[in-house]
């Protein structure tokens, strides 16, 4: 479904974005003279608003610019991790029939030609409004099932539906801030800037662990009012201002601190609540457009009780979503369906597969409802590890350890851990020759596969524990036997 219209009324003196990495800050009249610009220039390259423009940066505060700006321009894009190489960039274009690539130097450059900068407001209001073309404005990837990146479609409708969504616990107001220290490629940090867009107010960036410029957030030292960060990073920031004697009071008028990306350590929200902190638990994916559930951790039933090994419920689901838990005997998977949820379109057919024929969406993971009606996830897709907010597949990290000359069998899986949500564990057997020097090398052997994958893979899939068996205990079908296992690395 395309909705009738998209319309925008920005003031062009109020803040678009408050930028980190170089310190400036940019105004709806900048955002608008630079989407003008771009206008333009996609006019003369002749690129169509049905192509798809694969985006890739270091520079946040210019990357966010572009993105709004492509958006407002009704120019359909894809941002993508900085870790993808040229090769790979080109591969996933022709895969995926994307046509044109925008790289650094690229968007800095057009930046510079537009003196977006420079600009100065000629209006005091400034009014967009369009009837999109296509239901598509954009895709995103994440990792899927085989380890290869898996594309999503992202719909003009799921964020409409999105923002109504965050209405019911915040909305911000011109010049307030949402504060993201995540990267665009990930869903929670463009679902923001896009719901932002829509308000007319606007974001605060910084790096991934800006811990100074987050307690400045908190304490109020800014026009900030919502910060969205994995748990992760919130375990790290508690940790740094404890180190460091760091005591952060809430302003009276922040709102959340709103977790997501992956499990919260029940401990570190103990620690965040008797802080007095203000902390949201939430539940989503980039297949929901971001959070379909949304809770209060100081409403959660006696918040001691829960263990880092205790899954912490994630809230009520949103309104307009339906859910369901269909059991397979053993476990209940968490079926959704609403304008939220991601639909497939011609460049993501395999997305069919998770759709019955009424209509509603296998997320894969298995949950249930607690007796106050939150929903508790207790195993996030069984292809996926969520480490630090990050999907890793764990096929793509078996693939790297056994093109290792001393790796004859690999598995790999997620642990529940207290920083990371889960962490990458490798149960590697090795070949004979190597097997028989275990006694004497396994940290030297360890150490070398570790910095084999520091080579090949990404941070967030590099192992943070590596065990040595004697044998990997598999079925007939190649399946793992849990039970051996897990007696073999009980004895390890």
């Amino acid at each position: 479904m395309i909705p009738s219209e998209i319309r925008f009324l920005f003031s062009s003196n109020h803040a678009f974005v408050d930028a980190s990495s170089t310190g400036r800050n940019y105004t709806y009249a900048h955002l608008w003279t630079y989407k003008e610009h771009l206008s333009h220039r996609i006019k003369e390259l002749g690129i169509a608003s049905e192509q798809v423009i694969l985006i890739q940066s270091n520079r946040t505060d210019e990357l966010c610019l572009t993105i709004a700006a492509l958006f407002l321009c009704e120019q359909a894009f894809c941002v993508v991790d900085t870790y993808v190489n040229e090769n790979n960039l080109k591969q996933l274009a022709n895969k995926h029939r994307f046509h044109k690539i925008w790289d650094e130097p690229f968007i800095s450059n057009e930046i510079t030609k537009s003196s977006v900068l420079k600009s100065k407001p000629s209006l005091e209001t400034i009014s967009i409004s369009f009837q999109p073309k296509h239901e598509v404005f954009g895709y995103l990837f994440t990792s899927g099932s085989t380890g290869e990146a898996s594309l999503i479609p992202l719909r003009y409708s799921q964020l409409i539906a999105a923002t109504k969504n965050s209405e019911n616990f915040i909305s911000l107001s011109p010049n307030q801030t949402w504060g993201i220290p995540l990267s665009f490629h990930h869903i929670g940090a463009l679902s923001v800037l896009l719901k932002c867009m829509l308000w007319g107010s606007a974001i605060s960036l910084s790096s991934g662990s800006d811990y100074k410029r987050w307690n400045r957030w908190l304490s109020g030292d800014s026009t900030c009012r919502i910060i969205s960060l994995v748990p992760t990073q919130l375990h790290h920031w508690l940790a740094h201002n404890k180190q460091n004697a760091i005591s952060v009071d809430p302003a009276k008028n922040f709102g959340y601190v709103l977790l997501g990306g992956g499990p919260s350590n029940a401990l570190d929200i103990q620690e965040a609540i008797q802080m007095k902190w203000p902390i949201m638990l939430s539940y989503g994916m980039t297949e929901t457009f971001a959070h379909v559930s949304s809770g209060d951790a100081y409403e959660l039933d006696s918040i001691q009780k829960f263990s880092v090994s205790t899954p912490l419920p994630v809230g009520r689901l949103d309104h307009s979503l339906s859910l369901d838990l269909r059991s397979d005997g053993r476990d209940s998977f968490i079926w959704l369906k609403g304008d939220q949820i991601v639909r497939p379109d011609s460049r993501t057919a395999p997305l069919h597969d998770r759709f019955d024929e009424e209509g509603w969406f296998c997320t894969g993971d298995i949950g249930e409802l607690d007796k106050n009606g939150n929903l508790v996830i207790h195993a996030r897709r069984s292809d996926r590890i969520v480490s630090g907010g990050e999907n890793v597949a764990p096929k793509r990290v078996q693939d790297v350890l056994l093109k290792s000359p001393s790796v004859k069998d690999v598995h790999i899986f997620g642990k529940d851990d207290p920083v990371w949500g889960q962490k990458v564990v490798a149960v590697i057997q090795l070949h004979e020759e190597k097997g028989s020097q275990r006694t004497t090398n396994t940290k030297q052997v360890i150490q070398s596969l570790t910095d084999y994958c520091k080579k090949e893979l990404p941070t967030s899939h590099i192992p943070k524990e590596i065990q040595i068996v004697s044998t990997i205990p598999r079925t007939t079908l190649g399946k793992i036997r849990w039970v051996e296992l897990q007696n073999i690395l009980n004895k390890a």
